[in-house]
């Protein structure tokens, strides 16, 4: 099952560019790390370790590529990675926290965005919640959901 799941992601991006290839193998590679931070430590400090951990591998020499995959193509890559993953949760906030590193490894700009809305009346007291990236800058992203946590760096 791993091997054809492995298989099948590998064939995906295999006519993709040089770097769509490098940000799906590093997705795929991120995924595990990232589920069990988050299991382990929580979300602040695994959004602080991410943070930390990109910003020193800009020490190590690695520019900014204006050919690395933009927000929506991120976006794609992480999800193709998560499928070729199938021990992994991969639900929004997992994967958004992979494509955050990601693009900030990249050196382009992101926010992270973690908001809940009501989901009506019929679940009462209950909360529905959602996880995103958004592009640094622009403009966010027209949601029904409310941000709790926004974090943005410039990278």
């Amino acid at each position: 099952m791993l091997l054809h799941k492995l298989s099948k992601f590998m064939s995906r991006v295999a006519s993709s560019s040089g770097e769509q290839r490098r940000f799906a193998a590093l997705a795929w590679a991120a995924g595990p790390w990232v589920e069990l931070s988050l299991k382990l430590k929580g979300l602040e400090p695994t959004v602080r370790l991410i943070e930390q951990l990109t910003h020193r591998a800009h020490g190590l020499g690695r520019g900014a590529s204006n050919r690395s995959p933009d927000i929506t193509e991120g976006e794609r890559l992480v999800r193709l990675a998560y499928r070729a993953q199938p021990l992994l949760r991969g639900g929004c906030l997992e994967r958004s926290l992979v494509q955050y590193a990601l693009h900030l490894l990249d050196r382009r700009p992101a926010r992270l965005v973690v908001g809940v809305r009501r989901p009506g009346p019929t679940a009462a007291g209950m909360l529905d919640a959602h996880a995103w990236i958004e592009a640094f800058g622009g403009a966010a992203q027209p949601t029904d959901f409310t941000p709790l946590l926004v974090r943005e760096l410039t990278p």
